[in-house]
């Protein structure tokens, strides 16, 4: 079996301030073990369960978080950003057998994380498809619904591991902590990683295969909250976007790769 993993790091155990996860920092250096060790973990533990090439998308911030060197020869790591619009899963297509999302957050708006956020956190207040405010777990998951590649497992704080539930009753998740304010109660590293045995052996389950393919909705509206009118403004001159307030745009298509498109160059 062949698998894709996406791996953001807000969500990896113990993170908790920007400066964890920024390159440059002391803090990064350290969480950056700490995010290799986990992904080294699950890649082991995929293997032992069936798993015989992965390509893994390294998803936060500068795309040059994960010790390559630590990792087995049957991975790939893409590393930076290409400006490809499927951003957070690059590389993903219909040859894969399931999709895990590592590491992943709470959306903008929320308390689940210290660092909740979709996408841009610089500029972007709130994303909303549909109506429903959306986290990056969501928005990717329709990228493998567009591939037809099921999604089953989701590691990240407490809201995003319910969120996921949410719209994919089979996934599999792993909690990694829980946030408060600004603060989190983590697990510890050795809970994580004796966690995901069991948890990868759900996950690689095929039984949950055909249920664990996200659905994507006939029609898509998205709309997207700035923090600055200004930004609102540059941004609506995109081909389809619709100014529908001082700070914020709405984009209608039915298509993932247009929507994702349009994030791309307007976050």
């Amino acid at each position: 079996m062949k698998l894709y993993m996406s791996v953001d790091m807000e969500g990896i155990t113990g993170v908790v301030n920007w400066d964890d996860t920024m390159l440059g920092h002391a803090e990064h250096t350290y969480y950056r073990k700490i995010m290799t060790y986990e992904v080294l973990t699950i890649c082991k533990e995929a293997k032992n369960n069936g798993i015989r090439e992965i390509l893994i998308k390294d998803a936060h911030a500068s795309g040059r978080n994960l010790f390559i060197d630590e990792l087995p020869e049957y991975v790939s790591v893409i590393r930076g950003w290409s400006g490809h619009p499927f951003s957070m899963v690059q590389g993903l297509d219909g040859s894969f057998d399931a999709v895990f999302m590592i590491g992943y957050h709470s959306p903008s708006g929320s308390l689940g994380n210290p660092l909740s956020h979709t996408m841009a956190s610089s500029i972007i207040r709130e994303m909303r498809l549909n109506g429903h405010r959306i986290s990056e777990f969501t928005l990717h998951a329709l990228v493998a619904g567009y591939f037809k590649v099921p999604v089953t497992l989701l590691t990240g704080d407490e809201e995003i591991c319910r969120e996921a539930k949410e719209h994919i009753p089979s996934i599999i998740t792993l909690q990694t902590k829980v946030g408060f304010g600004n603060a989190v109660i983590t697990k510890s590293l050795a809970k994580v990683s004796d966690e995901y045995k069991s948890a990868i052996k759900e996950a690689l389950n095929t039984k949950i295969f055909r249920e664990s393919i996200p659905l994507v909705p006939i029609s898509m509206s998205l709309e997207i909250s700035y923090s600055h009118p200004t930004i609102a403004y540059k941004y609506s001159f995109f081909p389809g976007a619709v100014m529908i307030n001082e700070s914020t745009l709405k984009f209608e298509t039915e298509n993932v790769l247009d929507l994702m498109t349009f994030i791309q160059f307007c976050s």
